[in-house]
């Protein structure tokens, strides 16, 4: 008979740019404004065509010094910066350098954001506090905050004719914040995607609800659709058209594309991040028989006060042909799970936003994260667009890559890039991207501070690693000798690794050194035991298990391959499992040359993410089909029943007599049959208990039952012992054990829900400690919420004292007043279905439980909240925490222990009044 059995080789990367993929991060360029400017509060990437070819970053810098005619002091200005190594040498675009007497730029903000239509495009620019002067040295003197924006030339000149433009979109209109006294335009601009339109946001219209203005900048005088278009109509300005609510802010944020809810039309997406206190994004298309904007669909915020809405970006992730929407909430706040900012990910179901439950991408506290999204384009050429996340106040800043997939994200992100290694403030303000600056066919990323500096991180190219693995022979026989050389006592087997490299671009040919390594058996190596194959080098066997070695690839589809020996160890006994050869690769790092002072350091490749091949070797056991393949088709059927009274006849039931509540293993005797009717020995298979049923008793009691609030609000950052939280409340929880000793039984445990916070997550009981009586280290968990502020015990007698003198002193004044009369009003927290309270499970083990024990959870009561909440201040509270236990009949009941909470007399007093 022959046997065989299965080697299957496999290829993997070693690589380590699953954490730091192609974004470079040592040769950052780092360009510095003026100190306290503001340089990089906004960003715009720009490719000048004419005169000369040009690639720059532009960067707003809206605390700049006023310029010689402006008549003012600070003004804010607009840089460019050249794509070099030297940090100092951007240059101020010099435009608006005029003023009028019916206008004032003083802290006009200009550079607040910034616009470019990319290749051979215009440049937009704004101020949003530029000011409108009226009656001026008068007594009826007033100032509008209208705001203002210029087109400029592709040169960055501002030309003043038909096509370059200062536009005031509220210049002449009707005054006050009703109308339009506050527009502040200009807070976000932008241009259409792949259209002529300008587009500005105008957030303070219409007592802040806002508004979106959009004209065309074309310079084709055939075309007549000119606009403007604008939200609540530009000739009627009928407010009522406009689709949210006052101070919703919208125009707050921008973008634009095809493909939104139509494949041939243009949608322009803004944002209104304070929309019904959550913050909405709005979808808006243009209206050509009436020149108005009207909303096609709206995105809502779940989080109160996220501002959602505060930056959105518009980019197709899964390459479907239709733009999706990325919406960013810096704001959103989840205590428990310490979110700080959040980003929620729209995937467009072909045009229809009816029914998408966004992807959430979460923040860490206080990071907002979210403060600013972008399009990055697609910066590893995978064919899918990818998006940078800015998290400017955490550790100096943070800005995180994701990559776009065939399903829509990847929301694990594949880099992150860290301010404080570049000591930058708030690093992650702003972002720009999309366009390739160093022009080496991928995308780069800028990305702004309020630090005044700005840091340009290139793309690296990406080149895919082909790695070719053949093995000969295809089919061993195990037990016919192979080997040329008698010493061999079983089979040798020859391991041909090629390799070659492709790019992007057919134009990138550098040499590379590729590294790579064949590892034999690595499945087992994994688990530290012997490999059952060995590398053989001059007709000799190795001990080693892993071989290294490098080739040099000239250029892109150039083959080098190396061939390798293998041999079987003798007395190998596990010939059911594969044996599985790795072949891994790095690319050699040690070529970078001296970069020149300004010029930019050529970057080195980085390995592609690309999913390994595989190579197999079949060697044949019996009963393999004609593939060599063996599958094992194994049925087991069985019947479990117990006789009765030496009848041939079966309960369906299992004979339980004799299981006991210190019964750990059942010995039942079962008869296995297999499909090829083969019979196996009887076998004693054993059996673990899975449930014992225990007989326990439970009595709680809270001690004091009657408790107070008054004084004044203190915060929780002032608090710095457990008594400036409120009065001692202490729930004591007694189990009685009425059958068998618990120590053995680890899995015993009482859950306890304990009413941590009201609805609106303001704290009710602060926990400080459990203490146990009668049964030994009891550690309840969860531990973080034990006495999660860290705060300084009080002394207990001296408490105690206190307390009780505060009691009777409230007694004594209070007369014969009863707080329990018929006329007040009581109110009912607890952790039942109708929760009223916000409740955490504190699960306390019960191993080591003789007949009983004790239980003492000692808490406070969170004197501040129920000061501030004013229904405490009318209603008679019942605090409750408790447990939930089943009886014999399976009805559940609700174990509680109460207290009674009330105003103190002088609180009483003033809510009577």
């Amino acid at each position: 008979k022959a046997a065989w059995f299965l080697i299957y080789f496999s290829l993997f990367s070693f690589t380590t740019w699953t954490s730091a993929f192609n974004l470079d991060t040592e040769n950052v360029m780092k360009k510095t404004g003026d100190r306290n400017s503001l340089f990089g509060f906004a960003l715009a990437m720009h490719h000048q065509v004419t005169p000369r070819k040009e690639l720059m970053l532009l960067v707003g810098a809206p605390k700049a010094k006023a310029l010689s005619n402006q008549n003012a002091n600070i003004t804010g200005g607009l840089y460019k910066c050249p794509i070099t190594s030297a940090e100092r040498d951007c240059e101020r675009v010099i435009f608006d350098n005029n003023a009028d007497n019916d206008e004032s730029k003083e802290n006009q903000w200009m550079g607040v954001s910034v616009a470019s239509q990319k290749v051979g495009g215009k440049v937009l620019v704004c101020a949003h506090r530029y000011e409108q002067r009226r009656h001026r040295n008068t007594a009826i003197e007033s100032r509008d905050v209208t705001g203002q924006c210029y087109i400029l030339s592709e040169d960055l000149v501002f030309r003043d004719d038909q096509f370059d433009a200062n536009v005031k979109i509220c210049h002449g209109r009707l005054p006050s914040h009703e109308k339009f006294g506050i527009c502040q335009q200009g807070v976000a601009s932008t241009f259409g995607k792949d259209s002529d339109y300008a587009v500005y946001g105008v957030p303070g219209a219409y007592y802040w609800k806002g508004i979106v203005h959009v004209e065309s900048r074309s310079t084709d005088f055939t075309n007549f659709d000119d606009g403007p278009y604008e939200v609540g109509d530009e000739n009627k300005r009928d407010e009522s058209k406009v689709p949210v609510p006052q101070n919703s802010y919208l125009g707050f944020s921008l973008d634009s594309g095809k493909g939104i809810t139509n494949q041939d039309e243009l949608t322009f997406v803004s944002g209104a991040p304070r929309d019904k206190h959550s913050g909405a994004v709005v979808f808006l298309k243009m209206v050509r028989q009436s020149n108005t904007l009207e909303a096609e669909h709206i995105l809502k915020g779940e989080g109160l006060a996220s501002s959602f809405g505060y930056d959105v970006a518009v980019v197709d992730l899964n390459k479907d042909g239709w733009n999706d929407i990325v919406v960013g909430a810096p704001q959103f706040f989840d205590k428990e799970a310490e979110i700080g900012g959040a980003v929620y990910v729209y995937i467009n179901q072909k045009g229809d936003w009816s029914n998408i439950t966004p992807i959430r991408l979460n923040g860490t506290k206080d990071s907002m994260f979210g403060l600013a999204v972008e399009n990055i384009g697609d910066i590893n050429k995978d064919g899918y667009e990818d998006i940078a996340v800015g998290a400017p106040f955490t550790e100096g800043g943070k800005v995180f890559i994701y990559h776009g997939s065939s399903s829509g994200i990847n929301t694990r992100p594949v880099q992150v890039l860290e301010g404080k290694h570049l000591n930058a403030e708030n690093f992650g303000y702003s972002l720009a991207g999309g366009m390739d600056l160093d022009e080496n066919n991928y995308p780069d990323i800028a990305i702004g501070s309020l630090g005044d500096s700005v840091f340009i991180y290139r793309a690296r190219p990406v080149i895919d690693v082909k790695k070719t693995v053949t093995i000969s022979p295809q089919n061993i026989d195990f037990f016919k000798k192979n080997s040329p050389n008698n010493v061999f006592s079983l089979h040798s087997m020859t391991v041909n690794a090629c390799f070659q490299y492709t790019a992007y671009a057919n134009t990138y040919r550098p040499k590379i050194t590729v590294n790579y390594k064949i590892e034999a058996d690595t499945e087992r190596r994994k688990s530290v035991r012997e490999s059952r194959v060995a590398f053989v080098k001059n007709g000799q066997i190795q001990e080693y298990d892993q071989l290294s070695g490098s080739v040099a690839l000239s250029e892109q589809n150039e083959e080098i391959c190396v061939t390798e020996k293998l041999q079987l160890r003798e007395n190998i006994k596990d010939k059911l499992h594969p044996i599985s050869i790795g072949v891994g690769v790095t690319i050699n790092q040690s070529n970078r040359k001296k970069r020149q002072a300004g010029n930019l350091q050529n970057l080195l490749p980085v390995l592609s993410q690309n999913e390994p091949e595989a190579a197999k070797v079949q060697f044949l056991k019996e009963g393999c089909g004609p593939d060599h393949i063996c599958q094992s088709n194994l049925k087991l059927n069985y019947n479990f029943c117990s006789r009765i009274d030496n009848q041939d006849r079966c309960s369906p039931f299992p004979n339980i007599a004799g299981i006991t509540p210190n019964s750990k293993h059942l010995e039942i005797n079962l008869q296995l049959i297999t499909h090829t009717r083969v019979s196996f020995a009887k076998e004693d298979i054993k059996l673990n208990v899975k449930q014992l049923i225990i007989p326990l008793c439970f009595n709680s009691a809270a001690n004091p039952s009657q408790v107070y609030f008054g004084g004044s609000v203190t915060g929780e950052s002032a608090m710095k012992t457990e008594e400036d939280v409120g009065s001692l409340i202490q729930y004591e929880f007694r189990i009685i054990n009425l059958g068998k000793s618990l120590k053995n039984l680890d899995n015993a445990r009482l859950v306890i829900m304990w009413p941590k916070e009201i609805n609106n997550k303001m704290w009710l009981l602060y926990l400080t400690k459990i203490t146990s009586k009668n049964i030994e280290n009891v550690v309840c968990s969860p531990t973080s919420e034990i006495n999660s502020l860290k705060l300084k015990e009080t002394p207990t007698q001296s408490r105690k004292k206190r307390e009780i003198n505060k009691v009777e002193s409230d007694k004594k004044s209070r007369g014969t007043f009863s707080f329990f009369s018929e006329e007040r009003k009581y109110k009912t927290l607890d952790c039942t279905k109708n929760s009223t309270a916000r409740c955490v499970n504190i699960k306390c083990p019960l191993k080591g439980l003789d007949s009983s024990a004790v239980l003492v959870l000692h808490s406070r009561l969170w004197n501040s909240t129920f000061l501030e909440v004013k229904l405490f201040n009318e209603q008679l509270a019942f605090l409750q925490c408790g447990f939930f236990r089943k009886n014999r009949k399976g009805d559940t009941g609700y174990n509680k222990a109460d207290i009674h909470i009330h105003p103190s007399d002088k609180e009483r007093f003033t809510t009577d009044a």
